[in-house]
């Protein structure tokens, strides 16, 4: 299972705690994503036309 980045320090510089929460929040967002299949990946939820696999591009991107 991939490591989830620290907490961010709120007592950091506002750019090196806007840095932190995008490290941290990327490492969420891998932990949750990790494993799944290629199916579940692109399985939609509700009715967003949104899927893992679709954010995983854009963040990417």
């Amino acid at each position: 299972m991939t490591e989830l980045a620290a907490l961010p320090s709120v007592r950091s510089p506002e750019r090196d705690t806007l840095v932190e929460f995008l490290d941290y929040f990327r490492s969420v967002f891998i932990r949750k994503a990790d494993g799944l299949s290629d199916e579940q990946a692109r399985q939609r939820v509700g009715a967003s036309d949104l899927d893992l696999l679709g954010l995983v591009r854009h963040m990417a991107g």
